[in-house]
Parts: structure tokens; C-alpha cells; sequence
């Protein structure tokens, strides 16, 4: 099973706990290297000792907090506790819980928990967004409840207006988004919105998950991913949100952007990678102190250098969107030979962990269209040769319209070893890059509602063309 490591944790610590001999929970944990240099937040390995594995099928895991137990999470998701614990067989005794111990949380095919409201009676002096500031609800949030009210600036004294109860805005878009951030959120979003999938689809060299959400059940499939250059990080806020405001009109029936969500949900499966790159997100968002497993090697590859703004690679100083199997010779040849805070395409094609995951993940699922989300330019990088040329010229120019970003064409030498080209190779369908914002990486989270407003519409287009 997944354990979380929580702050004052060292090996000997978890594996007492666990009734795990060290040397086999090291072997589990291949990507320790030095077991004094662990740090909370890393997602390793307990080896079973012989138990039943969870039920996984119809779950989504659940990271245990401080004074869980499960009598509580059950209440918490609205299912039986001999449920629960049937998912996890795992688990001997659910009266000893552990903060940062993996469980599973069946999720029924196709639930939805409907909305819930209360009543209101207007009073003298209110406003809609007076009432909605008094209750925490967002403006908007407040008006999608009271669609039968046409002005909203015209309520009148002992008028009965709706309040959401069950709203949630989950994804917060004013400050730094990093793994943690992302993981919380996502756990978040699983409870408010039960109908989403996760899949956890690899690991990052430092055993960090990354992670997949699944909308929708349709034939037609897509793949958004983000986030594969570290200091591009506000690419996974722009496409959590999306997430959010998409799960969130199928729950209520509220269109989105003008598009009818429980249509193309019921059309279309879309897998969300919010962050393809944990690793170096965390470096750049977070910083690098003298605790860090990688704290020297980082140095040395950022030239001693403490600020991380310009890293884009892995945490192994490899830039996954050169390093697919795509002219990689070229990358190679053209880009830096050793590690480097960009643009290094790595000692072999797809080595490591990052790239590996996705390409696995879009070959068990062969996906119908592929866009990656990178900053910066307001431009969107579009085909490889001649392959789908005539679809993908039609998808780029609804995309641009949709968002005023220009299409910039393939051309050669300007891509080597990125996963649009390679998706376009491997698979003889669309991909495309829209490079989100305008600026210096990494663009400030100021940006954002500039970002969001711009590409609203080319990310529903995405999936509902």
C-alpha cells in the first residue's frame, strides 16, 4: 500500500509501525537512494506481509489525516462503515489509523450528490453580492441558484432566494500551485464531486504520484495534460479549475460557457494530467533547502545558482518535453550534453519516469486528440508533417478564434523530442501546445484570470469539437 511521509517520520519509524523489516521496505523503495533523506510529502511503498490487496476497482484512494478513523471517513462519504472496510482488507485493525496511510473510497458508477440549498428571506438593504459574502458563496454561485430571478440588482424585502449549501470552491487561483497543493485540491474535488475518477498513472523520480482525472464516459476520449516544464506551473491551476467549473455543471445541469456539460460528459471521456512534472514544480514554487535528497545535485546543475525560476526540467536536470522518443537524436544533438535547467533531452529516449508515464498512459488508451498546456506567448503550436493536417488546421483555427492566440504551424527543427510531436507520430491524430499568457516564465499567478478568460472556451472546444 501508499503511505504519505509525515513531518518527523524516518524509515526506522514507518517501518516499526508498519511491522516491516527496513531492508525490504528500502526495496520496495527503490528511489530512496540515501534513507536518512526522506521529506514529507513523498508517497512510498509498504510491502504487504502476506494481507489481501484492496479492492481498488470503483475506488479513489484517500490520504488519512490526524484523527481520522474509520467510523468518521465513512460519515464523511455518506457510505456504510462495513463497506469501507470491506474495500480494505488491507487495513487489520481500523482502529489504528496512521496520518499519511493510503485507503480506498468506493465511488458507485455515475453517482452524483445533487446540489443542496437553503432558503433566504431577503432583508432590507441586501444585495446578491451582500448575501453572497455573508453566506461564503460565490457571486456566481448564488446566481445559478436563483435563475428565476431575472435582475438580480431588483430583489425586494421578504423575497425567498436560494443559498448553496454544498458549494465548494475548491481550487483557489491567488497564490502558488504546487504538488501538495494540487494533491489537497484533489482530494477536495473527490468528495464534492464523487463522479470523478483517479488513476495514478506513474511515479516521478522522487515517487511522487502523478496523476490522471477522468469526466465523463463516452467513446470519444481526450487527454489534457499540464505542466511538463517546472516553471510552467500555472498551467495545473488553469486546468484544476476547469476541472472544477466542468464537474461542477454536470452536478448542477448549469451549462458551462454555453455547452450542455451532461451531454459531452455522457459523449466524451476527457483524462485530465494536471502536473506532469512534480518533481520540478516543487523546486521552483517551493525552493531548495540543504534538506532536499537532491539539494547538491541541484546546486550543481543550476550553477550554484538558489533561484529556481528558470528551471524547466525534471528533477534530474532532464527537460521531459525533449527527452520522448521523437527525433530525440536531434534534441540531443542540439541541446545541451548534461544535465541542465533546460532543454537537456537526457541520456536515452523516454528515460525517465515522467516521460515513460504518459507515453504508457496514452497508449493504453489511444486517445482521440491530445492538447499540452504550456506558458507563454498566447500562440498555439499545431501539427507534425502531414499527419491529420486537414482535421487539426480545422481544430487550430476554432481554437484561435475561441481564444485570439495565433497558430503557429509545425516546422522542422523547432521541436525535437516533445510530446505533441511524438503523440502525432505514434498515434496519426491531433495535438496541439497552447502556450498560455505572455511574459517570463514563470508568469505570475496574477495572470490568471487573464489566462482562464482567454482559454475557457478553446478548452471546451477541445473537447466538444
Amino acid at each position: 500500500m501508499q503511505y504519505v511521509i509525515q513531518q518527523s517520520d524516518t524509515l526506522t519509524q514507518i517501518a516499526l509501525r508498519f511491522n516491516v523489516p527496513i531492508g525490504k521496505l528500502l526495496k520496495a523503495n527503490p528511489q530512496i537512494k540515501d534513507p536518512g533523506k526522506i521529506y514529507t510529502g513523498q508517497i512510498i511503498e509498504i510491502p504487504p506481509k502476506g494481507q489481501s490487496a484492496p479492492n481498488v476497482s470503483g475506488t479513489r484512494q484517500y490520504i488519512v489525516k490526524a484523527g481520522d478513523s474509520f467510523g468518521r471517513i465513512a460519515e464523511r462519504f455518506n457510505i456504510s462503515y462495513n463497506k469501507l472496510l470491506n474495500t480494505n482488507p488491507q487495513v487489520k485493525n481500523p482502529d489504528l489509523l496512521f496520518p499519511g496511510q493510503v485507503i480506498y473510497i468506493p465511488v458507485g458508477p455515475g453517482s452524483i450528490r445533487p446540489p443542496e440549498y437553503t432558503e433566504y428571506v431577503v432583508q432590507a438593504e441586501d444585495t446578491f453580492a451582500g448575501i453572497a459574502r455573508k453566506f461564503s458563496v460565490p457571486l456566481q454561485a448564488l446566481i445559478d441558484a436563483n435563475l428565476d430571478i431575472r435582475n438580480i440588482n431588483f430583489i425586494q424585502p421578504g423575497q425567498i432566494i436560494q443559498i448553496p449549501k454544498n458549494y465548494e470552491e475548491i481550487v483557489q487561483t491567488d497564490r502558488p500551485y504546487g504538488y501538495n497543493t494540487m494533491v489537497a485540491d484533489i482530494d477536495a474535488l473527490l468528495r464534492q464531486f464523487p463522479f470523478i475518477e483517479k488513476k495514478v498513472i506513474g511515479k516521478s523520480v522522487m515517487g511522487r504520484d502523478i496523476i490522471a482525472l477522468r469526466l465523463g464516459e463516452g467513446a470519444k476520449t481526450i487527454q489534457y495534460n499540464a505542466a511538463h516544464h517546472a516553471n510552467e506551473w500555472i498551467t495545473t491551476p488553469v486546468v484544476m479549475k476547469f476541472i472544477e467549473e466542468y464537474a461542477r455543471s454536470y452536478q448542477t445541469g448549469k451549462p458551462l460557457g454555453g455547452f450542455d456539460i451532461r451531454k459531452l460528459f455522457n459523449d466524451i471521456t476527457l483524462w485530465i494530467v494536471p502536473m506532469v512534472n512534480p518533481d520540478g514544480v516543487d523546486i521552483v514554487v517551493n525552493g531548495v533547502t540543504p534538506q532536499h535528497p537532491y539539494y547538491k545535485e541541484l546546486l550543481r546543475i543550476n550553477r550554484g545558482n538558489t533561484n529556481f525560476n528558470n528551471w524547466r526540467a525534471n528533477i534530474r536536470g532532464v527537460d521531459i518535453n525533449r527527452n520522448y522518443p521523437i527525433d530525440w537524436e536531434k534534441a540531443r544533438e542540439v541541446g545541451p550534453k548534461s544535465p541542465s535547467p533546460g532543454y537537456y533531452a537526457g541520456p536515452a529516449p523516454a528515460s525517465e519516469p515522467e516521460t515513460q508515464a504518459i507515453i504508457k498512459f496514452s497508449g493504453e488508451n489511444k486517445f482521440d486528440r491530445a492538447l499540452a498546456f504550456h506558458t507563454q506567448g498566447k500562440v498555439i503550436f499545431w501539427g507534425y508533417k502531414d499527419i491529420a493536417e486537414k482535421e487539426s488546421r480545422y481544430l487550430v483555427n476554432r481554437f484561435s478564434e475561441a481564444s485570439g492566440y495565433r497558430p503557429i504551424p509545425y516546422e522542422e527543427g523547432a521541436y525535437y523530442g516533445g510530446f505533441k510531436e511524438w503523440y502525432m507520430d505514434k498515434f496519426r491524430r491531433p495535438a496541439f501546445a497552447p502556450e498560455l499568457g505572455e511574459g517570463t516564465n514563470p508568469l505570475p499567478i496574477s495572470q490568471f484570470p487573464e489566462i482562464w478568460n482567454d482559454v475557457i472556451g478553446l478548452m471546451l472546444l477541445g473537447i466538444a469539437l
